[in-house]
């Protein structure tokens, strides 16, 4: 992927905003870090944050909410956190241990492997890596 595809997928928000400026998660200097590290040119690199945190319905209520947070820091602030980028599933809240296992080893996946995708002709390998906060 050349540059200015690469600059097309990316959501810049440091235009015009000096280095003590932070107004979003790509202004602070672990998000820099991250990028600056990842070294597979062949490969372009999302960001993302998890977050999760479970609530009582009703103060007597054994209904439960366990909301799963997954935001692209790389959309817009407008975009990342836009109703129209929400998934919302399931009944009962999922057995921790083993429901976020599994979704640790599908991150892991994206991260290390990627997933390939093919428009207008060209090939991106996209990977993704996750900061988490339970």
């Amino acid at each position: 992927m050349n540059e200015i595809q690469k600059q097309k997928l990316m959501f810049d928000v440091r235009k015009e905003l000096d280095d003590e400026t932070i107004t979003d998660i790509s202004d602070g200097l672990i998000y820099r870090e991250i990028l600056n590290d990842f070294k597979d040119e062949d490969a372009f690199l999302l960001t993302a944050l998890l977050n999760t945190d479970g609530v009582n319905l009703y103060s007597s209520s054994k209904v439960e909410l366990w909301p799963i947070f997954l935001a692209i820091n790389e959309l817009s602030p407008k975009a990342r956190f836009s109703r129209d980028n929400l998934l919302l599933v399931g009944k009962a809240k999922p057995p921790f241990k083993s429901y976020f296992k599994s979704l640790s080893d599908q991150l892991n996946i994206l991260y290390n492997d990627g997933i390939n995708i093919s428009k207008d002709g060209d090939n991106i390998t996209v990977k993704l890596r996750v900061g988490v906060g339970v």
